[in-house]
């Protein structure tokens, strides 16, 4: 009797090593994706599984870097905030201020008149105005655009799901807008779980 409670004695410190240094293992995973996320680039971690057969643990991320300044508010006091897209230079990638989704915006027309906030000029009032989108959440998008005058209207064209290589959360929609009028626009995506607002200022 003495000899099987030694055994299992045993058996339990192997056990409670194994399990402290699958924790071990665990942390160092999560350390290193947390170093990935913040640095905003893709990495590949292998982690050996010492109790068995080597298993591995591939983590990747890749997400575009965080913008600076703060988000968009009413009479674009400020714009939203925005940097030009990584892959393409001349286009413009925007974050609307949400409640209940995430909302981001490429806007491919216009010269972007700022370092860090959605300002444009050379818009033509007359041609189609394109901006993708990529919202979380779930039901269909709804897009309504508030002109400086107060009169609102749809976009003349889409929103058209599609897909690309732009990395952010949520599901993707192409869309085209006449903004026939100099000053700050509201441009407000919603789905079933939220809405946001995308504030930019135009002139021609």
């Amino acid at each position: 009797m003495n000899a099987c409670i030694g055994a299992g004695g045993g058996s339990d410190a192997m056990d409670e090593a194994h399990n402290a240094a699958r924790m071990v293992r665990v942390l160092v995973v999560a350390t290193l994706l947390t170093a990935v996320l913040a640095a905003g680039a893709r990495a590949q971690v292998w982690l050996p599984d010492t109790a068995g057969p080597v298993q591995s643990i591939v983590a990747q991320a890749q997400l575009s870097p965080p913008l600076r300044g703060p988000l968009g508010a009413g009479g674009c006091a400020p714009p939203s905030p925005a940097r030009r897209w990584a892959p393409s230079q001349s286009i413009v990638e925007s974050r609307a201020t949400g409640i209940g989704v995430e909302t981001w915006a490429l806007i491919f027309d216009g010269a972007w008149a700022s370092t860090e906030a959605a300002v444009f000029t050379g818009v033509a009032t007359d041609a189609p105005f394109k901006i993708a989108w990529r919202l979380t959440g779930s039901g269909p998008l709804h897009l309504t655009a508030t002109a400086p005058d107060g009169a609102k209207s749809g976009s003349s064209s889409g929103p058209t799901p599609h897909g690309s290589n732009w990395r952010r959360p949520g599901d993707e929609w192409g869309s085209t807008f006449l903004l026939g009028q100099e000053g700050c626009w509201q441009i407000r995506a919603s789905r079933d779980d939220g809405f946001a607002d995308l504030w930019i200022v135009v002139s021609i």
